[in-house]
């Protein structure tokens, strides 16, 4: 006899694992958005990549140790919800980040040309 709404184990287990993705994902964005806020920018080069390294690992595994005790306590309902809201957190922290990255110039531009000045009569 299964119970109302089941799906069984394979049921919780994708849903778990929904959680679990969802949750690292959340977790790396913030990581990678407190490495923008509270890195100074000054760090450039090996130490830059490092620093945007370790804060996408560290809110990775944050996020991963979060949704494992999500995964244990809420119910499937919960879980759904829990990755919805994880996306959409997800999503927004990314298009923040991308919406106020720097603008980057093109390796091969050359500068415009100078504007002929009017000859004068």
């Amino acid at each position: 006899m299964s119970r109302p709404g089941g799906g069984g184990i394979w049921g919780r287990l994708v849903v778990g694992a929904g959680l679990l993705g969802s949750t690292t994902l959340v977790g790396t964005a913030l990581g990678s958005l407190w490495v923008k806020l509270f890195v100074p920018r000054k760090a450039m080069g090996w130490d830059g990549i490092a620093d945007a390294l370790g804060g996408l690992m560290l809110g990775g595994l944050v996020g991963l140790l979060a949704g494992v005790i999500l995964a244990v306590l809420l119910s499937r309902r919960a879980q759904v919800v829990g990755i919805v809201v994880g996306l959409v957190v997800t999503g927004g922290v990314f298009a923040g980040l991308a919406a106020t990255a720097p603008k980057r110039e093109a390796a091969n531009s050359s500068p415009p040309p100078a504007a002929e000045p009017e000859p004068r009569p």
